[in-house]
């Protein structure tokens, strides 16, 4: 990596100091905005209303009306700050934006993130509002009569300026009194780290919103259409099958499956009043043994099949291409699940960027015709994370010398059919290797019990990667010790009155095994969310007009100009294994027990290669 461009970076990324946190020249921001989507800056219809600052070092507040066409006048040179502070810092760093300010020179501090890092995976700490942080600390609430209007959904626009103003000034007074209070607590319990480099997310994060994801309008209508007609011949072929049926009638189809074709009613498939069920979800469990049964769930799962892909995906996909140019947005959640993964929200079309099927990938492009679509992924991550938090030292022989992870899982769990072939350069698309995917890190989680092939996969494992299984172990004696585990980040996970059994296994062991592994993996303060974090910062280094569109977990997607292909491949890889590795060990201590590796691939449509 070139030195003399990342010396352009932001001090804040270059040199991370975790004790900058601790500075006393800092500013509380806060906006009051119109309310389409609650606020939410990248709705062009939405307006800046009033905005109000907030020095700490002077003790001077600051509020203004004012829309995002003149409120830098008032705000100024925000560098004159070490970190700017505010709550939902993703909404204020949208906003400034709008405003005019670059993204990538901003360092706001979160207190929503702060309440989350504090409490680790306790339900209070996810999607913390001020009042409720305020609260907990026994400090006095936000009681200004303009913040029960705004609740009801009365917009901030059409409130007096008077009244909006003294609202905005008591929300940064009162930001700023939660906020001393927290980077105390944080610093006392030694996690002002983990909570700086989730912060440094925040404007990658916001920035990846604002762009969205493309959808390809032929592909997608031709899925459409397709799937329009598939399902159209399935309806055909059920109501020839069932006489016509109503699809909605419970009594109808228990008379058809249960009557008819005799059907077994499931284990625990009826319902409070004894009544077999006929949900999709319970027909699926069906066990057909005549060629009429047989006939019946093809039908039935077929058609759920395509009922599902329409109603969640292609109706909403079809709209989205039809009405906003093929742009799919949704928000990025940072402070919603336990494993302090990132979760997404659908906006308008209800759609998550998190969790697209692999089989609807394809349907994404880059927006200009002659551009690609590149996805970086981390290769093998949580067994590389896995290995190193046990310091197993055979984990890490089999991943430099390149042994599959998934051939002895595949040798015990399909011991009759498994004909894994080594030099074989199709061994990746080997349907059981695809299989013995889903078995092969289920003892990375804690994984104890399944049919006599698993269990004995299983505790071939453990045997065999004694390093893991011994962490695995150690983990689990320190919270029924304590009630809690510590990670090599500083980040605290909690699972109060945890016990031992009397065989020797413990209560709440599959997330003990889990959350430390997937949180260094993928956790917004870990490996990956780092990598990305570094790539943004270089890619506006290099004033690439190639972005990032999204991420998910292990890997980052972007939209690629074809002549920057070359300067954004070397970017990705140094980002996601020299550059995080050297994060690490700059900003946590941490020496990494395995090499990171990262693949980089292009496409025209994502996934799909040609």
């Amino acid at each position: 990596m070139n030195k003399d461009v990342w010396y352009t970076l932001p001090q804040h990324v270059i040199e991370p100091d975790p004790k900058l946190i601790m500075s006393e020249n800092y500013g509380v921001i806060d906006f009051e905005t119109t309310n389409v989507d609650k606020g939410n800056p990248h709705k062009m219809e939405n307006h800046v209303v009033s905005v109000a600052l907030r020095c700490n070092a002077t003790g001077k507040n600051m509020c203004v009306m004012a829309d995002e066409f003149t409120a830098r006048d008032s705000l100024g040179d925000l560098s004159r700050f070490d970190y700017l502070v505010a709550h939902n810092a993703g909404f204020e760093l949208g906003w400034l934006w709008r405003c005019g300010y670059e993204l990538k020179d901003l360092f706001v501090l979160c207190t929503q993130i702060a309440e989350y890092t504090i409490a680790g995976n306790r339900t209070w700490g996810m999607y913390a509002s001020v009042d409720g942080c305020l609260e907990r600390r026994n400090m006095p609430r936000k009681d200004h009569p303009v913040g029960k209007l705004i609740r009801k959904g009365v917009c901030p626009s059409t409130i007096p300026p008077k009244y909006l103003m003294e609202y905005n000034r008591e929300d940064i007074v009162l930001e700023d009194m939660l906020w001393r209070h927290m980077r105390k607590e944080m610093k006392k319990l030694d996690l002002l780290k983990v909570f700086y480099t989730k912060c440094l997310y925040t404007p990658v994060l916001v920035d990846i919103e604002r762009k969205g994801l493309h959808l390809d309008k032929d592909r997608v209508e031709d899925l459409y259409d397709t799937t329009f007609e598939e399902q159209r011949n399935l309806q055909l072929e059920w109501d020839e099958l069932t006489g016509g049926i109503n699809p909605k009638s419970s009594p109808q189809k228990q008379e058809y499956f249960y009557g008819t074709l005799g059907f077994r009613v499931p284990k625990n498939a009826r319902t409070e009043k004894g009544a077999a069920k006929t949900d999709a979800a319970t027909l699926l469990r069906l066990d057909p043994k005549t060629p009429e049964q047989t006939a019946a769930i093809r039908v039935v799962r077929q058609l759920t099949k395509c009922k599902d892909l329409m109603s969640k995906y292609l109706s909403k996909f079809k709209a989205c291409v039809e009405d906003d140019e093929g742009i799919l947005t949704f928000r990025i959640n940072q402070t919603t699940a336990a494993t302090h993964r990132l979760s997404s929200t659908g906006q308008k079309y209800a759609t998550q960027g998190q969790n697209i099927p692999r089989a609807l990938k394809k349907l994404f492009s880059a927006r200009e015709p002659d551009w690609e679509m590149a996805e970086i992924d981390q290769d093998g991550l949580e067994f590389r994370t896995a290995g190193h938090l046990g310091r197993d030292a055979v984990a890490r022989d089999d991943i430099l010398s390149g042994t599959d992870p998934h051939e002895m899982t595949g040798k015990i769990v399909f011991a009759e059919t498994w004909n894994f072939n080594e030099k074989s350069k199709s061994k990746h698309n080997n349907p059981l290797r695809q299989e013995a995917k889903a078995e092969t890190f289920k003892p990375l989680y804690g994984g104890i019990k399944g049919s006599p092939r698993q269990m004995e996969y299983y505790q071939a494992f453990r045997k065999k990667y004694a390093g893991i299984s011994a962490t695995q172990e150690k983990w689990a004696d320190e919270v029924v010790r304590t009630g809690s585990l510590v990670t090599e980040t500083g980040l605290r996970f909690y699972w109060p009155n945890t016990i031992r059994y009397s065989n020797g296994s413990s209560s709440n062991f599959q997330a003990i095994c889990n959350y430390p592994v997937q949180y260094l993996a993928t956790g917004d303060g870990g490996v990956t969310p780092i990598a990305v974090i570094l790539q943004w910062h270089l890619m506006q280094a290099y004033d690439l007009e190639s972005f990032i569109c999204n991420t998910i977990h292990d890997s980052s997607i972007s939209e690629v100009k074809r002549e920057e292909k070359e300067i954004f491949k070397e970017i990705a890889e140094w980002s996601f294994t020299k550059g995080a590795t050297e994060f690490l060990a700059n900003m946590y201590g941490i020496d990494l027990f395995v090499p990171l590796s990262a693949t980089v691939e292009f496409y025209k449509y994502w996934s799909e290669k040609a």
